[in-house]
Order: C-alpha cells, then structure tokens, then sequence
C-alpha cells in the first residue's frame, strides 16, 4: 500500500458510515447543545440531532443564559425535532417560574417517553397542569413532577389511572394536590410524596408491585391509609420540623405490612430553641416493633448543636431498641447553616457543650470582648435554658441489646448529645463488628479518637457537614434508579 492510500485511509470518515440508527443512539449521549452542534460535521449529520431520543437539558442554575434565552432554546429544540420516540424528557428550570411545562409534557407524551422529569419553581401564578389524554401516557414509566408543577386530585387521579406502565413516580411540592389515591396500579414499584404539607388524606391500596414508599413533611391531620402491598420493604420519612411524627404513621400501617419492611431512612429536625417539651405532640415513639428491619438510618438536623431535649433523645433510642433485627445503622448529622452565635449563649455554655462537664447553673457577665456579653436583664443562655430542662425531665438512659453489626456516623462533632447516643448504641451492641465515624473538622477528628479509644475495631475520617436537601435528593436518586 502507498504512502498516499495510508494517508487516504488515515482520513476516511468511517463514523459517518455507521448506520443512522447507531449514529443517533451516540448522539442522544450528548446533551441537546453538544447534539445540535453535530450538524456542523457533514451533509449526513445535519439532521440526525433531531432525531435524537434522550433530551436531558442541562440545570438552568448551571447556565449562564437568561431566562429568556434558555427557554428558547428549549422550545427550538423540541420544535424541530422529528423522531416519533424519544427515551427521557427532563428540565430542570430550578428557580425560575414557566407557564410551558403543559406544552413540555404534552410534547413528551406524544413523542411517547418513557421518562418526564419537569421542574421550576412554585409560584400561585403557574396555571394547574392539565393533562391531554394520549396513548403516550401508556408509555410512561418514570415521571417526576418537581416544583413548580400543580396538579388538581382529579388530575392526579386521572394521571395514575391511564399511566399503567408507570413504575416511579415522584410528586414534589403541588399546593393544588389535596388528595391523593392510587389505587390498583400493577406496575407502580417507587412512590415519592415530598414536601406534601397541603396534602390532607393519602390512600394507596392494592398495589401489588410497590417497592419502596418515600413521605416527605406531612401535615399532622393528613390522613393515611396503606393495604395490599405484598411487595413494600422500603419506607423513607422525613419528619415536619420538630414534630416527631413517625410513631403515628406507623400505627396507621397494618401489621402485616409493618413486618415486611427491612429499611427504613427518617430524616428528622429538632431545633429545640423554638419549641418547649409541652409543644411536641407526638413526643414518645408508641409501642411499635419492627421486627424485620436490617437497616436503618437516621439523618438528624440540629442547629448550632445545642443540646437536644430528653424527649427527642428517648424518641432516638427507642427507635433504634424497636428494630429487632436491626444489622447496619448509619447515622447521618446534619447541621442548619446558622452562626455558633446566632442565639443567645453564655460562654461558658458554649464551651461546656463540647466537653464532659455540666453548663454552670446561671449565665456569668465577662467583660472580654472576645466573649458574648449577657446583661443581667437579659434573657437566659439557651445552654442554660437546655440543663434546667434536662434536669427537670430527669434523662434516663436505660440498657438495651441491641442486634447491631456495623455502625457508621457522619458529621461527628463531638458534643455531649452526639457522644451520648453513639455510646448508647456502642455499649449496648453486643454483636457490633464495624464501627466508621467520619468527623466533620480536624478537631471533631481529635474529639472522636478520643471519644472511641476504647473501641478497636473504628475508622475514622474527616468528612463536612452534609448540605441536607443535597443529601436528600441524592437519596431519592440512588433508591429509585431514577437518573439512569
């Protein structure tokens, strides 16, 4: 062969000869923008971006287009496309408010998609969506309805009912949803409910094929009713903000469902500055078991880590006493994002909640000006506030066996709460093979070697604070497949 045939070889196009199909397939890899400059590349290229069937626009917080530009662009592609199919539809507009996510969804169900992720942000001035009736609804199997989205109940109804290949479906944020039902779906296996405060009864029966159960902050007279779910072992609950609310979901489960469900993930708020113990309805776990739960975990927020009231402290432990099967329990601190400073408080409370020893009974004025000055009038410390009631409820830690086997803890930070609990379980699990403590600081670290030297088979490792709603949304990812 001749130096000028290697060289001719060399620059043959050989992707361009791949069949279309295999072409398309490559592209729909690419996001719109990247898939619409392929049109550049040759004659055969000009029109394949069109067809493309994965049309996942890139997050508007990421961009640096307007409002304006962004929507177009949007709107440009989905007008020119045409393909008869496509695999997944998701925007994701973040912050900005869109009256076109009808026109989007309709789009996308008549290019007949199995996947429709749609998200803005919440605004009484977006029209309720109203959904078109097409044959592409039977097609659907994984939808997301995020904020910004407002659906009415009989929309609602009318959405599960005609959707019958629906396999995930997630709701977030619809002020204009006020009951839910489903009822009779076959296929359905994830359901997601989130930051559902307006949401006054759920009913979900006979659905045979349910997997995994997600209820984000329900009011407290939501009524609930769960039957015929042969099928759930995952439950995900995040509590309202200091409203411990778990105990009354759970007595709301029928037994038979109850006994099925191997993981649970609560994630719970407790700001004990807002409230009084007389202010928690639902203070005490109720006598529930749950025999066959083997992994639990908790995602606990707490500001500036003050102390947490005996109340939440005996609702933690009797939780975890009432998984009898309980293997692996991660325990996950998160923190509000408010200064150390942001309430009241004493120095020497703000020191003595990092370490083993008693706040002072009462505040004591400083005159440094490196420390926070409590004039006598003045309101007392919130630590002060916290050991009156503690001392006041008398705390009683209680022994426990506990089946635990791995235990891991993230964002330790060292202060007598978090300590207590992990001794808890740590003096209580008599099985415990793994303990991993990621610490959120070099000085938690040192904290949290010092507070578990006793134990030889720990990990440590420095790990921040986890961001709690980025943390949540991974979550609901990784449980339902949902991104792949």
């Amino acid at each position: 062969m001749s130096h000028e045939d290697r060289i001719s070889e060399l620059n043959e196009d050989r992707i361009s000869e791949l069949p279309s199909d295999i072409l398309i397939s490559i592209i729909s890899r690419l996001t719109p923008k990247e898939a619409t400059s392929t049109c550049i590349l040759s004659t055969h290229w000009r029109h394949l971006h069109s067809y493309a069937t994965h049309l996942n626009f890139p997050k508007f917080g990421d961009r640096i287009d307007t409002k304006s530009k962004y929507l177009s662009m949007i709107d440009h592609v989905l007008d020119s496309h045409r393909g008869t199919k496509i695999k997944e539809l998701v925007v994701d507009l973040d912050y900005l408010e869109c009256e076109k996510f009808e026109k989007w969804f309709e789009f996308a169900l008549t290019k007949k998609a199995e996947k429709i992720c749609l998200r803005g942000w919440n605004n009484n001035k977006v029209p309720i969506l109203r959904l078109p009736i097409t044959d592409g609804m039977k097609c659907l199997k994984d939808l997301y309805l995020g904020n910004g989205i407002k659906l009415t109940d009989q929309d609602f109804e009318l959405l599960v009912s005609n959707c019958l290949a629906l396999e995930c479906l997630i709701i977030e944020v619809s002020f204009s949803l006020k009951n839910v039902s489903i009822v009779g779906h076959s296929k359905l296996k994830h359901v997601k409910l989130l930051y559902a405060r307006r949401v006054e009864s759920i009913v979900i029966c006979d659905a045979i094929s349910l997997v995994s159960l997600t209820l984000h902050n329900l009011s407290a007279g939501c009524a609930f009713k769960l039957s015929n779910s042969p099928k759930l072992t995952k439950l995900n609950y995040q509590e309202n903000h200091n409203v411990l609310m778990l105990a009354e979901l759970l007595v709301r489960i029928p037994s038979s469902i109850r006994n099925q469900l191997q993981r649970l993930r609560l994630s719970t708020t407790f700001h004990s500055y807002y409230v009084t113990p007389r202010d928690l309805v639902h203070q005490e776990l109720l006598y529930v078991d749950l025999i066959n739960i083997k992994h639990l975990e908790l995602s606990i927020e707490t500001a500036d880590f003050l102390y947490c009231d005996g109340p939440f402290q005996r609702y933690v432990h009797r939780l975890i006493e009432a998984c009898g099967s309980l293997e692996t329990l991660v325990i996950k601190f998160t923190k509000e994002d408010l200064g150390i400073n942001a309430h009241p408080m004493c120095e020497e409370c703000r020191i003595m909640m990092l370490i083993d020893q008693p706040a002072p009974a009462e505040c004591r004025n400083t005159n440094s000006q490196d420390l926070i000055i409590i004039e006598p009038a003045a309101a007392e410390c919130m630590g002060c506030q916290h050991l009156k009631r503690i001392e006041a409820m008398g705390i009683m830690y209680q022994h426990a066996e506990l089946p635990v086997k791995y235990l891991e803890i993230t964002g330790y930070f060292g202060n007598s709460w978090q300590r207590q609990l992990a001794m808890f379980i740590v003096d209580n699990a008599t099985a415990l093979q793994k303990l991993s403590v990621l610490s959120c600081d070099q000085e938690a670290l040192a904290r949290a070697r010092h507070d578990f030297r006793h134990t030889s088979f720990v990990h440590h490792d420095i790990r921040g604070l986890e961001n709690k709603w980025c943390s949540d949304y991974l979550s609901w990812i990784l449980d339902t497949g949902i991104s792949s």
